[in-house]
């Protein structure tokens, strides 16, 4: 009775938000908070300087970051103090799923700790990495058959500036929206057999009492 489907919002199709401008937001940057707060010490101490560390390379590379806020005063008061360290980088807040889906799919990278951003991003072929703080986010990215962009927040420097640069490179991206791409609409598909069950379950349960 219990069946293993993918996250079911990856059917749904994203929007940009009205006036939305993309020319200076083409690398979203998702905090969590939760990244500080359910993870070990080390993990936790680590997180803020990570996303500093991040948003600074990418600014550097003229890669237009920006620093995407899905929920809570908490991810923005971590978007806050990245901005404190690094210096002028916009600050979207954004409460609609759709919305948020369209402007991580006009992305050229994402770099992101909540769940369904990442599914949002994946699932549109955009290439990104991920810290979290549970199992989840692993099964994720094997889902996606990119399980090493599935990275921690206590990376050496030098070795995240590399990951990061690899988002950027137009051959390494280009293969790696290629996978992602590929892989989506398998999952998609996993997704719709999933709501055919469903949906034959419910019909089923529904006969069975008209039945009874």
């Amino acid at each position: 009775k219990i069946a293993l489907a993918p996250d079911f919002t990856n059917l749904l199709a994203g929007a940009l938000p009205p006036g939305f401008d993309t020319s200076d937001k083409q690398v979203a940057i998702v905090p969590n908070y939760r990244m500080v707060d359910k993870t070990d010490a080390k993990e936790s101490a680590a997180y803020l300087p990570f996303l500093v560390e991040a948003t600074r390379f990418f600014k550097e590379q003229g890669a237009h970051p920006f620093l995407l806020i899905h929920e809570g005063a908490d991810d923005r008061a971590l978007a806050d103090r990245v901005v404190q360290a690094v210096g002028e980088v916009p600050i979207v807040r954004e409460t609609n799923p759709i919305f948020i889906k369209g402007i991580l799919g006009a992305c050229r990278a994402t770099l992101g700790s909540r769940f369904h951003g990442l599914v949002s991003a994946l699932a549109q072929g955009v290439p990104c990495l991920a810290t979290g703080w549970s199992h989840k986010y692993q099964r994720l990215f094997e889902d996606y058959e990119f399980p090493e962009g599935c990275i921690s927040a206590t990376e050496d420097p030098a070795q995240l500036r590399e990951k990061l640069a690899r988002l950027l490179y137009p051959a390494a991206s280009s293969e790696l929206r290629a996978t992602l791409c590929a892989r989506a609409e398998v999952l998609k598909a996993r997704s719709e057999v999933m709501w055919q069950q469903v949906f034959a379950c419910i019909d089923d349960k529904i006969a069975e009492a008209r039945h009874h």
